[in-house]
């Protein structure tokens, strides 16, 4: 999707910022949905070759067995964008997802003004932790401070671009009172586009998370009311920085890496 596109295009850029202190970063991709296939690569990789890891993947046993076995052979790993359920902060890279959904729980309750209605909730999948993590923020404000609004359970689409032309238009034709519409997957261009060709609708609140090209014209365009982001470019030189600190065995500076 757009949000990965540009956090690879960050990575290249780093390679070049970063090449003076003898750092080099490649990018591997895997699907997400094989846990088996992420964790047979993790596994396969060589210490002498590799000397850390950023790992962006759904949480599953088999991903974080294979990261702890990363660490008993001594190649250094992290956590990018979504952690797993051990990870703990000093093993993750990226911004605090149960405030960014608490985030837009509010907005979505003060751009609503009163008007009762249900929300519908758009995932790509809810096993990766920060989509769990943002529906938990989000679920939290709306229960406490916007009882007159009813969240629906989550839609996954899996990236999948038929998948999600079918459940999000069978979802928004079985709507009758339809308040607004949270997209809490990084890729928010599908749900858009299939919400915009079925104009009519009444418009609902949207709101979603990351800035890419589609979803800053969307903005523009007033499509969507509000969107959450976080920096590509920030996240990847942290990730680096922690990793390179890891393997000097020295601590980082806590306040430069807060994304």
């Amino acid at each position: 999707d757009q949000f990965l596109k540009e956090l690879v295009s960050r990575i290249a850029e780093a390679n070049t910022a970063f090449a003076s202190e003898m750092m080099r970063a490649e990018v591997v991709h895997i699907h997400e949905s094989d846990p088996h296939q992420i964790a047979n690569f993790l596994g396969g990789l060589d210490p002498i070759a590799v000397d850390g890891v950023a790992i962006m993947a759904p949480e599953s046993p088999q991903v974080r067995d294979a990261q702890a076995r990363l660490m008993e052979r001594g190649i250094h790993a992290v956590a990018i964008i979504s952690g797993q359920v051990t990870t703990g902060d000093e093993d993750f890279v990226g911004i605090d997802n149960r405030a960014a959904g608490a985030t837009a729980g509010r907005l979505m309750g003060r751009f609503a003004d009163g008007r009762p209605g249900n929300i519908l909730v758009v995932a790509e999948t809810m096993h990766s932790r920060d989509s769990l993590e943002r529906r938990l923020g989000f679920d939290e404000i709306i229960n406490k401070d916007y009882q007159y609004l009813t969240v629906l359970p989550s839609l996954e689409t899996h990236g999948d671009q038929e998948r999600t032309e079918r459940i999000v238009r069978s979802s928004l034709a079985s709507q009758r009172s339809l308040a607004g519409i949270y997209i809490l997957s990084s890729e928010a261009r599908l749900p858009l586009e299939i919400i915009a060709r079925m104009g009519e609708l009444d418009k609902p609140v949207i709101v979603a998370h990351e800035r890419t090209p589609f979803t800053e014209s969307a903005l523009l365009a007033s499509q969507i009311d509000a969107l959450i982001t976080q920096d590509p470019g920030h996240l990847v030189r942290s990730a680096i920085r922690l990793l390179k600190a890891r393997c000097d065995r020295r601590d980082v500076i806590a306040s430069q890496e807060k994304i």
